[in-house]
């Protein structure tokens, strides 16, 4: 065995054209980090073509290299036994035991890429990096083991935690964002969830050779699937930027209330009552509060009409009485009976979760698929009928008042015509 110092075989593999005139050469990975076999030969065959990979030559998924003589190296993938993550002890760098020993045999450590350390000597040097498979595979199992790891947290943080954060509304939320929006990063999800099993099992199927006693193969073609791995990683970053775009525009919208129209500049009539049908006509006299007296219109294609209806005012009833107040509503026509019975267990889930008990309405009412109501500082309804679906709260500011029964009513009676 001959022992090369770290100094010695880098001064022979980085020996550069044109002495000073050194050129660099950035690249996208063509395979994953957790392609031992495809990264080790890549990055030879990138040496015989006169570029060496440089000192820490990974960052944000793009790889550095060097000019340098044509040459034959050789490298080896080290798989870490603790994480590399550089908030991790020591940096995420390898221990310098280990560096200085592999130095001893030859080895020169370059960089760290996702889960491995990557070491590299001159093609004439004896001692193999990795002697024993069986050996090789302990450090792989424990690769894989925090990968399996960091697959349950991604399950737990992309699936499980949203439907516990939105308590089970999903498809108010979908209908919020847009069907479109939801389902795109739905596909995301699908997309980071499906790459992360797939580092898991194939970390699994490499430990397994290991444990065979099967010795990796350092010339494998890498260049076959390269053009479709390159092809992958940019689309998800495209997919990734859009998907940014997107929220953004959606949350400027709803900040800045882009939707919503004043009332009195609304020329449409609602699918449902509104304050103006509790009284006389020509006795509606709406509150000069632009910000309380809006609408906003949205089409999806669970939902094809949604209103979400904000007014201020006062009426005088048939009997004399004046009454005055805010009312605030939720209309939905969704595409289905299904959906619509979703909508209102979601949209009476929200109030059941506020500690107010539900009660149904009294059977006064024309009949309805189901209704609900809720006692609180905004008295609620919860109405549906057939695809229809109508949550509306009516906080009565003036003494005399108009009772729950009364509005809920106008309101059942007006969307049973619908």
């Amino acid at each position: 065995m001959r022992s090369f110092s770290v100094c010695a075989a880098a001064s022979r593999m980085r020996k550069p054209y044109g002495g000073k005139n050194m050129k660099n050469k950035y690249m996208l990975p063509p395979c994953p980090s957790y392609d031992v076999e495809g990264t080790e030969s890549w990055l030879a065959d990138m040496a015989s073509e006169g570029w060496m990979l440089r000192r820490d030559g990974f960052f944000a998924g793009i790889a550095s290299f060097e000019r340098a003589e044509p040459q034959k190296v050789r490298y080896r993938l080290d798989a870490a036994l603790h994480s590399t993550s550089m908030w991790a002890d020591g940096g995420g760098e390898p221990d310098e035991e280990a560096v200085d020993t592999a130095a001893e045999w030859g080895w020169e450590y370059v960089a760290v890429r996702g889960q491995f350390y990557i070491y590299r000597a001159p093609a004439d040097v004896v001692r193999e990096f990795h002697t024993d498979p069986r050996v090789q595979s302990i450090a792989v199992n424990e690769v894989r083991k925090r990968e399996r790891a960091s697959l349950l947290t991604t399950v737990f943080w992309l699936c499980v935690y949203p439907v516990l954060y939105l308590r089970g509304n999903l498809l108010l939320t979908v209908l919020e964002v847009g069907t479109p929006f939801a389902l795109f990063t739905l596909g995301i999800l699908l997309w980071i969830l499906i790459g992360s099993f797939v580092r898991v099992w194939t970390l699994r199927k490499l430990r397994l050779r290991l444990l065979a006693g099967e010795s990796l193969h350092h010339g494998k073609a890498w260049r076959r699937k390269s053009a479709l791995y390159r092809a992958k990683k940019l689309a998800f970053l495209a997919f990734a930027i859009l998907w940014a775009v997107w929220m953004l525009s959606l949350w400027s919208a709803d900040v800045l209330d882009e939707d919503k129209i004043p009332l009195a500049s609304y020329e449409g009539h609602p699918p449902f009552a509104t304050i103006a049908d509790f009284g006389v006509p020509g006795s509606y006299r709406r509150t000069e509060l632009s910000y309380t007296n809006t609408v906003q219109t949205a089409a999806d294609p669970l939902a094809p009409v949604m209103v979400v209806w904000q007014e201020n005012a006062s009426v005088t009833l048939a009997d004399g009485r004046a009454i005055s107040g805010g009312l605030y509503v939720y209309y939905f026509e969704l595409a289905s009976p299904a959906l619509a019975r979703e909508a209102a267990r979601e949209l009476t889930r929200q109030k059941q979760a506020t500690g107010r008990e539900r009660e149904e309405l009294s059977l006064s009412l024309p009949s309805l698929d189901s209704a609900y109501a809720f006692a609180d500082l905004f008295p609620t309804i919860v109405l549906r009928q057939g695809k229809t679906v109508l949550r509306a709260e009516f906080f009565q500011s003036s003494e005399e008042c108009l009772s729950l029964d009364e509005w809920a009513g106008i309101f059942a009676e007006s969307i049973r015509l619908s």
